[in-house]
């Protein structure tokens, strides 16, 4: 099952053939595109050159190119179609092409190439969301993704659109002359088609950016634009303020793939583009406190709304069931200074997790600690730390003080304090430095993520790979995200 999961995020960029200028199919109310280029091209040079891929797609990792291989041909043959590797391979490696109005984006549904999972909300969703692809075959393409999604074809002559059924819903499509488009409804197969043809405006012909944009972006292998806040990053701070519009642009680097989003916004109070200019630093006091686990985020203190939806990868999806724990952890925060951290591991049973805060001598925490003693928490001493030990829903909070920093953890003052004498200091770990030289100093947050001991844990492979997003602002007010690994 987990080879099968992992297979997915092999696919979207895999099923991209075009050959005629893509952004033809955009139609001018399209709110959003992505395209993908040459995916068979890159993968070669990744899985040469990044360990990432290596571990991903060679047969002594985990395989992912062959399995791959494997599934589409055994997805051909169930449809009565015979195919080998070379031709599934030259019938890929072209131009894909995502659009719509309504569709939501978030950045986890890119990284994870993951086209099943787009073209199962096709089920559900009524977005007028579509795809479009070239083949010299594009009914054996359908007849492929017909098996893959397990739907039966059904078309009336003379239609120009037909039906993707199955029990959990249907995906429409078009067959061209040469090209291929899937949509969630009707209209949404319809509007690339008359786009195509003439019949309707077109988006890079009525939106001088999304021009520049698609000129700008040829020599990448995955871009995207997006209008307004429909691309959501889900990494960094969250902000108040409104997003004018976001573009996206992947490409291998070196031996690493970078992914770099630039998201223009609209400030209606300048004093708050300088409060966040504000939160630029080089973060080097805190690369040299040492730290455990796979899984470190840096982030300002003041930004409390970020601080929740960090807390929500260790707690649950939903705050909800600890919204009281929640509120006072931000109140803690709200007396902090300078630069939060949350690490721990993400994938361990059970999961560990500690936010450390930087404390203000004139900080008057008494009714944060009032509040915890009204719900019960034990206290004593230990370690040079005064101990709030609070029973939660589920486990034990420990809230660790000292006179200069504040401790807020799920584990015990002893197993914190072993752990974190056996950590690393971000400065000597390798795989942070390799990453980190490759961004800008300042910036206002970051994210390392550990990727070779996730492997490990999961599969028991070893793997040198690590994953590091970082957050700055330009000038101008431009949020410039970049996310690496290798």
């Amino acid at each position: 099952m987990l080879k099968k999961i992992l297979v997915l995020t092999f696919l979207i960029i895999n099923f991209s053939l075009f050959s005629q200028n893509i952004t033809d199919f955009l139609p001018s109310n399209a709110g959003y595109f992505l395209i993908v280029r040459n995916s068979v091209d890159y993968f070669d040079y990744l899985k040469k050159n990044t360990n990432l891929f290596y571990v991903y797609l060679e047969k002594d990792g985990l395989g992912l190119e062959d399995y791959f291989i494997s599934l589409l041909s055994a997805a051909g043959y169930s449809s009565g179609n015979t195919l080998d590797e070379r031709k599934i391979k030259k019938a890929i490696n072209g131009e894909f092409l995502l659009a719509g109005k309504e569709f939501d984006l978030e950045l986890e549904d890119i990284i994870t190439f993951d086209p099943i999972y787009i073209l199962e909300k096709f089920k559900s969703e009524t977005k007028d969301i579509f795809l479009v692809w070239k083949s010299k075959e594009p009914e054996e393409l359908l007849n492929i993704i017909a098996s893959l999604l397990e739907s039966s074809i059904f078309k009336q002559d003379g239609d120009l659109i037909g039906e993707l059924r199955s029990n959990s819903g249907e995906v429409y499509f078009h067959v061209g002359n040469g090209f291929l488009i899937l949509g969630d409804t009707r209209s949404a197969v319809e509007a690339p088609m008359r786009a195509y043809h003439g019949e309707i405006g077109r988006m890079i012909d009525s939106e001088e950016e999304a021009a520049e944009f698609v000129k700008a972006s040829e020599n990448y292998w995955i871009t995207g634009y997006f209008d307004s806040d429909r691309f959501k990053i889900g990494l960094g701070l969250e902000y108040a303020f409104s997003t004018k519009r976001t573009t996206l642009f992947i490409n291998p680097e070196g031996h690493t793939l970078a992914a770099t989003m630039i998201q223009e916004n609209i400030f209606l109070d300048e004093s708050e583009k300088s409060r966040i200019l504000g939160y630029m630093t080089s973060k080097d006091e805190a690369l040299s406190e040492k730290y455990f686990g796979n899984y470190l985020a840096f982030f300002p203190g003041g930004s409390v709304s970020t601080l929740r939806r960090e807390l929500s990868h260790w707690f649950d999806e939903s705050l909800e069931p600890y919204r009281e724990l929640a509120d006072l952890i931000v109140e803690f925060t709200k007396k902090s200074q300078g630069v939060a951290e949350i690490f721990g591991s993400i994938v361990a049973s059970p999961t560990s997790f500690a936010l450390r805060l930087q404390t203000s001598v004139n900080a008057d925490m008494n009714p944060e600690i009032q509040k915890l003693q009204e719900w019960g928490a034990k206290h004593y001493n230990t370690n040079g730390f005064e101990v709030y030990e609070l029973k939660s829903i589920f486990e034990k909070i420990y809230f660790l003080l000292d006179k200069t920093e504040l401790v807020i953890t799920n584990l015990s003052p002893e197993d914190y304090l072993k752990r974190l004498s056996a950590g690393k200091k971000l400065e000597d770990n390798d795989r942070y430095v390799y990453l980190k030289n490759m961004y800008k100093t300042e910036n206002i947050a970051e994210v390392f993520v550990n990727l070779g001991d996730i492997f490990y844990d999961l599969l028991g492979m070893k793997a040198d790979t690590a994953l590091l997003y970082t957050e700055s602002m330009e000038e101008n007010g431009n949020l410039i995200h970049s996310l690496r690994v290798y």
